[in-house]
């Protein structure tokens, strides 16, 4: 374990234990024990002792143990998933969410700016519930219709009364590195309609 670790190691032991002054910190450092294994960092010194599990690239508190008490050694055990005991070193890989797409087929959506009546590379609001990658929506740039100031607003009609857990857009696919890509956005729901109230970054 190299003296980086250990030194942060000792330092979190000792905030999280004692009064921040700095005369209490130098003091205490000096005399903070660092034992470690494959699987478990024990920082402690004459008054107390964490001991951490460094299993799967996770640092986190097993035991507290407070050598201060009447009995001499009281152990404190955080409870499963607590996770104000847990530091993540580094990044965890999860599986992406799969969720199965909703039928769009009788779905219909009008916008108040768009560009071009038709045609894949600039189009209605049509084009972003058909399913294809390849054609797009695009707000008015000059040409088009309606308005070229944000807010834009969309209207999705589905027809039906439909139950769905989450809602997500596929950004454009071609074109400069922020063309297609969501300013930000409102989703408005009422009894008839589901109205995305978006600022596009055209």
């Amino acid at each position: 374990m190299n003296k980086f670790l250990r030194s942060t190691l000792a330092v979190v032991l000792t905030l999280s234990c004692f009064p921040l002054t700095n005369n209490k910190i130098e003091a205490l450092s000096s005399n903070v024990n660092v034992t470690a294994t494959d699987n478990q960092v024990v920082i402690g010194n004459e008054y107390i002792e964490r001991q951490f599990s460094i299993a799967d690239n996770k640092l986190e508190t097993t035991n507290i143990i407070n050598k201060r008490t009447e009995s001499g050694n009281t152990v404190f055990t955080p409870a499963n998933g607590s996770e104000e005991f847990i530091i993540k070193t580094v990044k965890e890989e999860r599986a992406p969410i799969s969720l199965e797409a909703i039928d769009r087929t009788n779905w219909s959506a009008v916008s108040d700016s768009y560009q071009n009546v038709s045609g894949p590379s600039d189009g209605p609001a049509a084009n972003l519930i058909d399913g294809n990658l390849d054609s797009i929506w695009h707000s008015n740039y000059g040409g088009g219709t309606g308005s070229r100031n944000f807010p834009y607003n969309v209207l999705f009609n589905l027809h039906n009364q439909t139950t769905f857990q989450s809602f997500s857009y596929t950004p454009r696919q071609n074109g400069e590195a922020t063309n297609g890509n969501l300013k930000g956005y409102e989703l408005w729901v009422d009894r008839k309609s589901t109205r995305l109230n978006s600022s596009h970054n055209v």
